[in-house]
């Protein structure tokens, strides 16, 4: 540090005494420290200090799925597999009793490599495994069924009403499917969660027995609904498939004339549509259509046209803590007030249409994580119902929106908005005791109850598949040697050694000179605080007598002096270099020796120093991930989603780096840094059992290998991230697909053996997979290719021949010459036929 006379003091800049000289004229240090890189242990990636023993474990696949908490989220979907030490999928459950043998699994790394292989692919793959999904929409049906049971809770037959001079006798539910009982629960699924038709297909068919229906909140989202259920339904009518009702096609959202429309022709046309009011302003062409309708039917001989049936959403007072909290109660986006709802009703009685309305709706909010919250709104909703029952409103349905929430990161509660502390049992006791008791003591009978778990059905069943490319140290960066052209591995050389030497700043000769007192007192500003760094280091060569909480101070101070004295142009960039190397080494072992500390003294609850703590929690590496937070992930960078992440591979591999995830946009928000909290083990176990749920600011990851593909997913991702995920944001486009189906006579006719010979075009094309172990079915992939740079441009509004035409025109009499523009017009034409994302070299030739 400088004095007022601009001299070198001394004294260090932690304010300890300087070294004292020697009578020799020396300083008194430790002479002849042996390198710190003869020291340092692979295991860890950090230097073991002198007097430490390496700690020698053998690392288990059962370790991976801890340290990743694998059993605590993925149960029964997925698993580690102690033979491959891959994640495996079980796309029907692991319970082997109730499928009557081992359950298939499917390698999803071995899937994820032969998708991407041909499709010719680096980029992004989202695996969706309909299964799931369809496997829990029937589990949630059960459950309801058993809590019905349960609370001797049965759904009669609606009541029969008059429809004063309507020539339709028959009420529009009666038409759709008879008279006799009702069920008394029914689920839908909202097409917002998911667009991906063969999912939405797969939802529908599979749900036929239970009559599993739809929810819609947009016109294109209603021509999607009405196609995808009426395609099903002449399918089940060919396989002669009986169900004592017809699905619901909720309709939901704003409406306008157009909307109205379709819903009442594909009512007319035979599907069972509940047009559910949101605002008042639709009231009117939608009685304008009801009349419409009368007219006609009076006027007719042949069989009267089927109605929607009508729905009212209500804005419920009852609000939640949760991510959409705010928009909860009065502040709600849609719904009618009470004040509203009685209006609603006086308007539909003076119209002679009060007998259309039959159901009820709301919705709390998505994500639930307290069930005291499922509980308040079941409470009050019930009395609505009853209410409009006792105004006169037949009613017969009441739909509980969404709500039911997942455990995303598996902690049961602890890990708050990205958990909750209930289950689907726990839920639906909760929503059918309400209404049973609401029921009870108004003396009407108990709706049918419909859920819209769109979140809770499809989470599960997809996972976002992508390749890291490359690493590079976060904060201060060590010396490191490139491997040009090679992305997914690079080579870390050993920081500088805590010898003296800096090979920028000093000459080979130097390196075992201690500086004498007045050599000290000579020193440039810079070399002194380098100096002093050095000391910093040596002191934690033996660690028994290290102490952890002053070196992680001193090498704090002198990071943040060392980048003072560059800003004032007094270090040299070579020195800053330096002084980035010595802040990476001392970090290093500081987490080392504490963390030894902390495993030898666990019984005696030893805890951290709070700064070591504070540093250790900071992630080491960014590994740079060949996707698009915005496009694939978009809640993590919206609302700070916790997904859980892992490596597909590896597994029986000890990790060792302290990792967040970059992705390839460029925007400092593009990029992964919490994760589910048990990923805290592993390289500092540095948290406190207190932070149970916390989410974990880096991931504990493995170091690439060269030449191997290091593959990681993003779990639980089934719902909403593709139909929400922003194209505009540096173009990149939307990833390849693959769905994956446990084999069917159906998937086996549509089974295409032939490869496209474009891979980068935006195609579709099945393939089988034979790689499935237990069960007797094959599984049969529907891999669709992710969009080329000429599908991000038209998205935006560009037009892909222009670009041509003006790169072609825009040389010009300037232009070089002929060859130059030609190879310039190949080059764009060739990208824009290739993926938004990166491509090896290979990859690139494989087209």
């Amino acid at each position: 540090m400088l004095t007022s006379a601009g001299e070198v003091g001394v004294r260090a800049s932690t304010g300890r005494p300087a070294p004292r000289a020697s009578p020799r004229g020396k300083v008194l240090t430790r002479p002849n420290l042996p390198s710190a890189r003869q020291h340092r242990h692979r295991r860890f990636g950090a230097f073991v200090p002198r007097g430490s023993t390496p700690r020698v474990e053998e690392w288990t696949v059962e370790d991976s799925a801890s340290l990743y908490s694998l059993d605590a989220w993925g149960a029964p979907y997925f698993a580690a597999d102690a033979e491959t030490g891959r994640v495996v999928v079980r796309p029907l459950g692991d319970d082997a009793d109730a499928l009557g043998g081992p359950p298939p699994e499917i390698d999803l790394f071995a899937l994820a490599s032969d998708a991407r292989a041909r499709l010719a692919s680096d980029g992004p793959l989202v695996v969706r495994f309909p299964d799931i999904a369809c496997r829990e929409a029937a589990r949630l049906h059960a459950i309801f069924d058993e809590a019905a049971t349960t609370w001797n809770y049965g759904a009669g037959s609606l009541r029969s009403v008059e429809r004063g001079t309507d020539a339709d006798a028959s009420s529009a539910d009666a038409s759709a499917d008879g008279s006799g009982p009702k069920p008394a629960y029914q689920g839908v699924f909202p097409v917002k969660c998911c667009h991906d038709v063969e999912l939405l297909r797969a939802l529908v068919s599979s749900g036929a027995p239970r009559a599993f229906g739809l929810e819609a909140g947009s016109k294109a989202e209603l021509l999607l609904a009405v196609a995808v259920m009426r395609s099903c339904c002449f399918e089940q009518t060919k396989k002669d498939v009986q169900t004592p009702y017809a699905p619901l096609l909720v309709c939901n959202g704003y409406k306008d004339a157009s909307y109205v429309r379709v819903a009442f022709e594909a009512a007319a046309a035979g599907t069972r549509v509940a047009l559910v009011v949101e605002k008042l302003s639709e009231l009117e062409p939608i009685l304008e259509r009801l009349r419409e309708t009368r007219r006609t039917n009076l006027n007719t001989k042949t069989k009267p046209r089927s109605r929607p049936l009508l729905g009212v959403r209500v804005r419920l007072g009852t609000t939640h803590d949760g991510q959409w909290g705010a928009t909860s109660g009065d502040d709600a986006k849609f719904g009618l007030g009470a004040r509203e709802t009685l209006f609603l009703l006086e308007t539909l009685r003076d119209a002679g249409f009060l007998a259309e309305l039959r159901l009820l709706h709301f919705h709390v909010g998505s994500q639930v994580s307290d069930i005291a919250t499922i509980k308040e709104a079941m409470r009050e909703s019930s009395q609505m119902y009853a209410e409009l029952v006792r105004l006169g409103a037949p009613m017969g349905l009441i739909d509980v929106g969404g709500g039911l929430g997942v455990d995303y990161d598996g902690s049961r509660g602890w890990g708050g908005r990205a958990s909750r502390n209930y289950d689907e049992k726990n839920y639906a006791n909760d929503v059918v005791a309400a209404l049973a008791d609401a029921c009870a003591r108004a003396g009407i009978e108990p709706p049918t109850i419909v859920s819209e778990s769109g979140r809770a059905i499809v989470s599960a069943s997809a996972a976002l598949v992508f390749q890291i490319v490359s690493t590079d140290p976060r904060g201060a960066r060590g010396s490191r040697e490139g491997n040009e052209g090679t992305r997914g591995a690079e080579t870390v050389r050993e920081p500088f050694a805590t010898d003296g030497r800096n090979p920028f700043t000093e000459k080979e000769d130097e390196k075992t000179e201690t500086p004498t007192l007045e050599a000290l007192r000579s020193m440039p500003p810079s070399r002194f605080l380098l100096h002093n760094f050095r000391e910093v280091a040596r002191n934690l060569e033996t660690a028994e007598t290290a102490n952890v909480q002053e070196a992680i101070n001193d090498a704090t101070q002198f990071r943040q002096e060392a980048d003072r004295l560059f800003k004032l142009g007094i270090m040299g960039l070579e020195e800053r270099a330096e002084a980035e190397e010595l802040f990476c080494l001392t970090r290093a072992r500081v987490f080392h020796i504490a963390r030894e500390r902390r495993l030898k003294k666990s019984t005696s609850k030893y805890f951290l120093p709070v700064d070591v703590q504070t540093e250790a929690r900071r992630p080491a590496v960014w590994y740079h991930a060949n996707m698009s937070v915005f496009r694939s992930l978009p809640d993590i960078w919206a609302i700070q989603q916790l997904f859980p992440v892992a490596p597909l591979h590896r597994l029986r591999e000890r990790p060792n780096a302290a990792g967040a995830v970059a992705d390839l946009t460029c925007d400092s928000d593009g990029r992964v840094d919490a994760f589910v909290g048990a990923a805290a083990k592993g390289v500092e176990d540095v948290f406190s059992d207190a932070e149970r749920g916390a989410p974990s600011p880096f991931l504990t990851l493995h170091a690439p290998r060269e030449g191997e593909p290091y593959l990681m997913a993003a779990f639980l991702v089934g719902a909403y991230q593709e139909s929400m995920g922003s194209a505009g944001h540096n173009l990149f486009g939307s990833p390849a697909t693959a769905n994956v189906f446990l084999e069917t006579e159906r998937r086996k006719k549509d089974l295409q053996k032939t490869k496209p010979a474009n891979s980068s075009a935006r195609v579709s094309f099945s393939f089988r997979l034979d790689s499935v172990r237990g069960g007797d079915s094959d599984v049969v992939v529907s891999l669709r290719a992710g969009d080329t740079n000429a599908d991000a441009l038209r998205g935006a509004g560009v037009d892909t021949e222009s670009i041509v035409a003006w790169v072609r025109g825009g040389g010009g009499d300037t232009s070089l010459d002929e060859a130059n523009d030609a190879a310039l017009l190949a080059a764009v034409d060739d990208v824009l036929r290739e993926s938004t994302y990166l491509e090896s070299r290979d990859e690139r030739r494989a087209r």
